[in-house]
Order: structure tokens, then sequence, then C-alpha cells
């Protein structure tokens, strides 16, 4: 049995193919299956970002509530949206929704808010 594999595999290199063994095939299989299942990464930005986007907040309210740019909101959903293979904010914020139920809080990033920050931002908006 051994003396087959040793054969195959020098066989396998003469001819510059690949040689994996069928418990090396199993584990990169299971590896790359792990790796696929895995939700991306997100940055606390990010997930700070999702957070609002969750909650019904707009890129400019987001924008105010992160002391930031809107140019950058709309970066940091762009970038979520490639990441987890979304094409509109509305799946984005049903993916944040769906996140919310499996854990208490989305973002590790505190977002400081007071009433006066939405406020401003609602005149802006106006």
């Amino acid at each position: 049995m051994l003396q087959n594999g040793l054969v195959e595999a020098v066989g396998s290199l003469l001819t510059h193919k690949p040689f994996l063994t069928a418990s090396v095939t199993e584990e990169l299989l299971t590896s790359y299956l792990r790796r696929s299942r895995a939700e991306p990464s997100l940055s606390d930005r990010e997930r700070a970002v999702l957070r609002l986007v969750t909650e019904g907040h707009t890129n400019r309210q987001i924008a105010i509530l992160l002391n930031t740019n809107l140019k950058s909101v709309k970066r940091h959903c762009a970038i979520m949206m490639r990441k987890l293979d979304l094409s509109s904010r509305a799946a984005l914020k049903r993916h944040g929704r769906n996140r919310m139920i499996g854990a208490k809080q989305l973002a590790t990033a505190p977002v400081q808010s007071s009433a006066a920050d939405l406020e401003q931002s609602r005149l802006m908006a106006s």
C-alpha cells in the first residue's frame, strides 16, 4: 500500500503534477469550506457604521454621529457591501439586523450620540 503511494507520488512529480494524499486533500477541503463560511471581518469603524445603518440613520446622520464626513460613510458602506457581497443599502441594513439577532451589540466602538447631534442632522437634512 505504501509502495503504491510512493510510486504514484514519484510519477506525479516526474510529470510536474501535484500529488496529494487523501488526508491532505481532506484537510485542504475542510480549511477551504471553513474559510468560505466565515463572514468577512469588518473593521471597528465599519461595524459602527453598520450598527447605525441598521438603526435606520441616514448617511448624513451617521457622518455627524461619528464625527466624519459624508464621503467616508458612503465609502465604508460600499466596502462593507463588497466584503459581504450585498447589492444595496437595504440589503446591508437587513444583514445588520440579522447579525444583531445573534449578538447583543453589533459594534464594539462606542458611538456618542446626543439629542443635539440628531437635531443638528435633522436641520442639515432640511
